[in-house]
């Protein structure tokens, strides 16, 4: 590259900084929050997921004929508060990909799902899915695996399922 060009570069490069600190302050003292999508019901649990907590936690030894679903059931949107999000019910929504076909008077964020949790029969071990898709090609989704340890539930792990 010729010192000319790399020149160019280096001040293309500042530039992009520049311009980038500057959106960078802006974002940080916006002040409009974001809609987050979430599914009005929790999604049954893959039957895959039986086999996926048994071989998580097969130090635990636990066996296939030991599981349960979980019931179904609403998420209670009140629960959550956040200054820079707002939480919708996605009833109120396109379904599927059609979300972000449309416009909005609002940032729409993203949309988020569960699955009910997957436990063993003493509830000490439990494994459900999510996802969460920020537009119609971009999004990923993950599993979870819970165990109880001194009456808490705690995360154990977090596997990433797919990605788009």
């Amino acid at each position: 590259m010729s010192d000319s060009n790399h020149q160019k570069n280096l001040d293309r490069h500042e530039e992009f900084l520049k311009e980038f600190k500057i959106r960078k302050t802006e974002i940080e003292l916006d002040t409009s929050r974001t809609i987050l999508v979430i599914n009005d019901s929790i999604k049954s649990p893959y039957k895959s997921n039986y086999n996926h907590l048994i071989k998580h936690f097969s130090n635990y030894q636990v066996k296939t004929d030991s599981l349960i679903q979980s019931s179904v059931y609403k998420i209670d949107l009140n629960k959550f508060k956040s200054t820079k999000f707002i939480f919708k019910r996605s009833s109120g929504f396109p379904q599927n990909s059609e979300i972000w076909h449309k416009e909005y008077p609002f940032h729409l964020g993203a949309a988020i799902s569960f699955t009910t949790i997957t436990f063993d029969t003493n509830h000490k071990f439990g494994v459900l899915d999510g996802g969460i898709v920020y537009g119609r090609l971009n999004g990923h989704g993950f599993r979870i695996y819970i165990k109880k340890e001194n009456n808490d539930w705690i995360i154990d792990f977090i596997e990433e399922t797919w990605i788009s």
